[in-house]
């Protein structure tokens, strides 16, 4: 009985807040009702695992606090400016992993990925490098955005399509068969043909292409128990894309000399 009161009181607050957590720490974020759930006598308490993996996936839109703007901005000061696009999409690379927790605290890395409740400032600001002035928070596709933002960055003077859509990149600069790294790869759907994905070509794999950029499904890690734990709904990393994936094909490769200034 003191295990089952346990977890309802545990389910109660698991219910009322949305985790976004990292590798040392969590933030919580209260999402909803503090009502405790009733787990009928007779019948099998869940575990709080089995609770969290029922919950629905929380996405940012409402506003950020004034402290996670200030400390978004303190972060895009610190990017890299003066190198190529790729150094400045592989410094939000690099926050993501948490190599800049010393210099700008412990839970850094949350601001290279996609955040419930509220909105990344980092990844609305990418924005700016667009035309676009009005994303649901963090939750309208922002590879494009992404994209743009860091070929700005890199060279105050030099913009790419300062468009929010993946596909302004599709006859953008040269089309190429023989991509290098920092080179742009774009992706279209297969159903929805106004509508895909655009990264930075790193290299060639047996079964795709590898990309780095922003809006990308998260990378996974394996936790005790041979379950895996998926963190956020979009971020900055590194993968692998098939050229004919599930959802989007591969439309080209695209070559540019602000991607190589």
């Amino acid at each position: 009985m003191q295990r089952r009161n346990w977890l309802k009181g545990m389910a109660a607050g698991v219910l009322a807040h949305a985790v976004l957590t990292r590798e040392s720490g969590a933030v919580p974020e209260q999402i909803g009702s503090t009502q405790p759930t009733e787990f009928p006598e007779g019948k099998r308490v869940p575990t709080v695992q089995e609770i969290l993996d029922s919950m629905p996936r929380f996405q940012g839109t409402k506003p950020a606090y004034m402290e996670e703007v200030e400390k978004g901005k303190a972060i895009v000061a610190g990017c890299v400016s003066g190198v190529s696009p790729l150094e400045v999409a592989q410094y939000f690379e690099q926050l993501r992993t948490g190599a800049f927790d010393d210099q700008f605290g412990a839970d850094s890395s949350l601001y290279a990925q996609e955040w419930p409740i509220r909105a990344n400032p980092v990844i609305v600001g990418f924005f700016d490098a667009t035309t676009y002035r009005t994303p649901a928070g963090d939750q309208t596709a922002w590879c494009a955005a992404f994209v743009n933002w860091c070929v700005s960055q890199a060279n105050k003077s030099n913009r790419a399509t300062a468009s929010a859509a993946s596909s302004s990149f599709r006859n953008w600069g040269t089309e190429t068969d023989t991509p290098v790294a920092g080179d742009i790869v774009v992706f279209k759907h297969k159903r929805e043909s106004d509508k895909g994905h655009v990264a930075f070509f790193v290299g060639k794999a047996a079964n795709g292409v590898v990309v780095l950029g922003g809006n990308q499904m998260p990378l996974t890690r394996r936790l005790p128990g041979g379950t895996y734990e998926v963190r956020n709904t979009g971020e900055v990393n590194t993968k692998v894309f098939p050229l004919v994936g599930k959802d989007l094909d591969f439309h080209s490769f695209r070559t540019h000399p602000v991607l190589h200034g």
